[in-house]
């Protein structure tokens, strides 16, 4: 399970996150323009196939934690 993010236009936020429920989603969240819902990589291909008001489907490839700007120039 990763986390994924489905990225809308302003307003249908709450549009797409019907449509993740629908599928299947679990533990979404609603963002600025975005739902973020965790799934596997089977889900991705559902929720890139079935979503009409995604714009985008992101997958974080990595993540870290920044304690200053300074540090990762």
């Amino acid at each position: 399970m990763s986390s994924i993010v489905a990225q809308t236009l302003h307003g249908l936020e709450d549009v797409l996150r019907e449509e993740l429920l629908k599928l299947g989603a679990r533990d979404l969240e609603r963002h600025n323009r975005a739902v973020s819902f965790t799934g596997d990589l089977g889900f991705v291909y559902k929720a890139n196939l079935c979503l009409r008001t995604a714009l985008r489907i992101l997958i974080p490839i990595q993540t870290f934690e920044a304690r200053s700007p300074e540090k990762f120039i």
